[in-house]
């Protein structure tokens, strides 16, 4: 193989060779804006429970939707940081909305992890597929806004 070559593997037993040349300014920039996602996807998830969990302490509710309070709040936060993501960037929205979306989910899971709850069902799957479908579309207006 050729120097710089990542062999991916498809399905059918097809080989595609993809020449990645990267040097180190190009992974310090990759490495930058991953972690510049993962802190915004902290911070606006973080600060949308908190707005949630303010009106849900003076709201009388049933403990039933909580589940759904959460995923939408994923699902708006995962938007809103593929939005702003593909904004900034100007470039490949649905690819950096999928970014933020599979961020959000890893912080999450994480999360749910270190707490002893994280439990892999259908409602996993779905806020999970919530998660990355809305960061996508999320991206995608981001960057066809004018």
């Amino acid at each position: 193989l050729l120097p710089n070559t990542i062999v991916l593997y498809m399905a059918g037993g097809v080989f595609l060779l993809c020449k990645f040349v990267f040097n180190k300014s190009d992974i310090f920039r990759l490495i930058l804006r991953l972690t510049i996602i993962v802190v915004l996807c902290c911070f606006t998830f973080f600060v949308l429970m908190a707005a949630s969990a303010s009106v849900l302490c003076r709201v009388d509710f049933s403990y039933s939707i909580l589940p759904v309070v959460t995923g939408g709040i994923m699902a708006v936060s995962s938007a809103f940081n593929g939005f702003v993501i593909s904004r900034w960037y100007k470039e490949n929205g649905i690819i950096w909305g999928l970014i933020a979306g599979a961020a959000m989910l890893f912080m999450i899971v994480l999360l749910s992890v270190q707490n002893s709850i994280f439990a892999f069902s259908s409602v996993m799957l779905l806020k999970a597929a919530t998660v990355l479908i809305s960061g996508a579309i999320g991206g995608i207006i981001g960057v066809n806004i004018n």
